[in-house]
């Protein structure tokens, strides 16, 4: 596991001019050999096997392999990196579905990938998992749900702009324990 860092920051190189604005990345080979270089690395790293087949790459836990990143470098993915990660991922996908054949035992890991990327854009490397809101957090939170528990009982189902918290922090810090 300590040659993540080093893997993710071989691609990164190639990240670095990735347009943020190009929803539809033309990957030229060079990028695709980055990206297939990096999955066969990951998945030498993690499963101890080269990629050989479709399969090898579906038991990998892409949260365990950002959070271990995470550890070795200690630094969070910025949000660019994660978008120029993410675009470089979706569009590797989206030509390996067109040339199936050639990509094919890549297609898996891929879509793995882009499905934990799309799922965890707001925190990858899984740094907020098991820590506790800060006292003032959990304050305005108390404070804010006492107000809203007579209209509801859940805070998913609240939409009201002019409160502390958006439905999607309520929900958040109901997930991490608070009442």
């Amino acid at each position: 596991m300590e040659a993540l860092p080093q893997v993710f920051q071989t691609l990164s190189g190639f990240l670095s001019d990735v347009d943020l604005t190009d929803k539809n990345l033309k990957l030229k080979q060079k990028k695709k050999d980055a990206f297939i270089q990096f999955l066969n690395s990951i998945a030498l790293i993690t499963t101890g096997a080269e990629l050989t087949n479709d399969s090898t790459l579906t038991t990998i836990a892409w949260p365990n392999v950002f959070y271990q990143r995470l550890v070795f470098t200690q630094s969070t993915l910025s949000i660019d990196e994660f978008h120029r990660f993410y675009l470089l991922s979706d569009a590797f996908l989206q030509k390996a579905k067109e040339q199936e054949s050639k990509y094919k035992r890549w297609i898996a890991p891929t879509k793995a990938l882009v499905i934990f990327l799309e799922h965890h854009e707001t925190d990858p490397d899984n740094s907020l998992v098991g820590l506790a809101p800060s006292a003032s957090v959990a304050e305005k939170y108390h404070s804010w749900r006492e107000k809203k528990t007579s209209v509801v009982e859940d805070p998913c189902a609240l939409n009201n702009s002019s409160t502390v918290f958006s439905s999607y922090q309520a929900r958040s810090l109901f997930w991490l324990g608070l009442p």
